[in-house]
């Protein structure tokens, strides 16, 4: 019985949110980037829209406000985000017109342990990167990921990407590394070292 509550608990806790599509709409130009922010309609929590021109780099920075960190932490299933922040440096790299967006993110955030505690956890200028690629590119054929052409995501229409959402996945998946950690010692003292199941209960009751 306990060990189906465990496996029951890893499906939920594996059970993440669905990637978003962004349509962006036009914007001043601004750094060699077109860029917006959310407006009223309907979208992910965190819009950064960016439009990748000739620039070969650009560095940016990102801040959520504190209504989106709310947003945030109500998709993710945390207690709260206090703040969420990065620079971001956008550089094409190949003829594939790939483009590395990588930085250093800073956040605050609460969120319930397995235990049922609350646990704040800080990060500071931890890295991160990811690869996108131009729509029209696809098409050249699927790429290994262990190729050095290999990429993460899409660009939406018209070469843009969506920092903003770049980030906040790349906060989920730090922060369900952790989760996994803290499965993975949940369920070591759950079981025996040979993989005998410890019930709970007096085995000579009925």
């Amino acid at each position: 019985m306990l060990l189906a509550c465990t496996l029951a608990l890893v499906a939920a806790l594996h059970t993440g949110p669905a990637p978003l599509c962004v349509r962006p709409t036009a914007a001043p130009r601004v750094a060699g980037l077109v860029m917006k922010t959310k407006g009223s309609t309907a979208g992910p929590e965190f819009v950064r829209v960016v439009q990748v021109t000739r620039e070969k780099r650009v560095r940016i920075e990102l801040r959520a406000t504190e209504l989106e960190c709310a947003a945030l932490a109500r998709r993710f299933g945390w207690e709260s985000l206090a703040m969420l922040a990065s620079n971001a440096t956008l550089t094409r790299v190949d003829a594939r017109d790939r483009t590395r967006v990588s930085g250093k993110m800073t956040a605050t955030l609460t969120r319930l342990s397995l235990d049922g505690a609350t646990r704040t956890l800080s990060l500071v200028e931890e890295p991160y990167e990811s690869y996108f690629i131009p729509l029209d590119r696809t098409a050249d054929g699927p790429i290994d990921l262990d190729s050095e052409e290999a990429y993460d995501e899409e660009m939406g229409e018209g070469n843009t990407i969506d920092l903003g959402e770049c980030l906040a996945q790349e906060l989920y998946f730090y922060v369900d590394e952790l989760v996994l950690d803290e499965l993975g010692e949940y369920v070591s003292d759950v079981l025996m070292p040979d993989g005998e199941v410890v019930f709970d209960t007096d085995p000579d009751s009925d």
